[in-house]
Parts: structure tokens; sequence; C-alpha cells
């Protein structure tokens, strides 16, 4: 009878050669609706935002509402210089809205942000870019948007 150890150098030898051969993680782009926005300032807002479907809308009559979202984001690849968000949503005729993209290390500290603001009544569809040193492995983002009245922010996607 044959002894079951003759086999296991042989086993031993394809599971070696099968990790050997896993590559890396590669980063990809997230897509993030903002269904768990939250208001940012719970006291001074009147009307909580409507989360749908379709995004996050403010409800209100006459009141720019702010509200902030955490955005979730893979690590950049080595030898990026920057990291990218698209910003989709809806503005109202005759409104503005205005956006920002803030990151924080772990300790809490502030590392930078970028941000745009829309004029035009429609769709939009806005491109933030952050330098690689506001997004180390360790840093975390968030967007703070103020929506006027019907005004929808639709989602972000990281484009790493």
């Amino acid at each position: 009878m044959k002894s079951p150890y003759l086999c296991l150098p042989g086993l031993m030898l394809i599971a070696a050669s099968w990790i050997g051969s896993v590559s890396p993680a590669v980063a990809v782009d997230i897509n993030f609706g903002p269904h768990d926005c939250q208001p940012w300032a719970f006291s001074s807002q009147q009307y909580p935002p409507s989360h749908t479907t379709t995004g996050a809308t403010n409800g209100g009559t006459g009141t720019n509402y702010m509200i902030v979202c955490n955005i979730p984001r893979s690590p950049l690849a080595p030898g990026m210089t920057a990291g990218s968000f698209y910003v989709d949503g809806d503005n109202p005729a005759g409104t503005f809205t205005v956006c920002m993209i803030f990151s924080h290390d772990f300790t809490g500290a502030l590392l930078g942000g970028a941000g745009f603001d829309v004029t035009t009544a429609g769709p939009y569809d806005k491109l933030v870019t952050l330098p690689s040193a506001y997004l180390g492995m360790w840093a975390y983002t968030h967007i703070v948007c103020t929506l006027p009245p019907g005004g929808t922010l639709r989602g972000v996607t990281s484009i790493q």
C-alpha cells in the first residue's frame, strides 16, 4: 500500500506555483448613489432631503439645503498624480448648486479639497480632480453640496 505522504511534495509544489501567480488588485471606479447622504446642519434646515431611486433632492420651497455624503474610493494606483470624481445632478432654472469634495487623513486633519458651482438649468456632470497628496492610502473623502429648492444630487463616481 502506498503512503499518502508521497503525494504531499507534489501538492505543495502545485500550491506554491498557484500562489506565486496571483496578481495584485487594481484600483477600480466606484459609483455612489447619495442615498446615505445626511443633512449638514440639523438645526438650521427646515426640510430634510428626500431620498428617491434617482437621488437626494431638496424638497423645500425657498431655502437652500446642505448635505454631506461619504465617497467610497479605491487607493490610487502607484505612480498616479491625481484622482478624479464625476458628480451628477440636476439644477432648477434660476438657481445654483455648489459642491466641494474634501479629503481628510485618518487623524481628521484636512488634506485639501476642490469644488464647482452650477448656474445653468438642467442635468450636470462635473469633473473634480484632487492631487495625489490629498488622496493617500489612509485618506477619506466626502462631498458637501448646497442644493437649491428642487435641486438633486444624483451620484458621484470615483475615478482612480
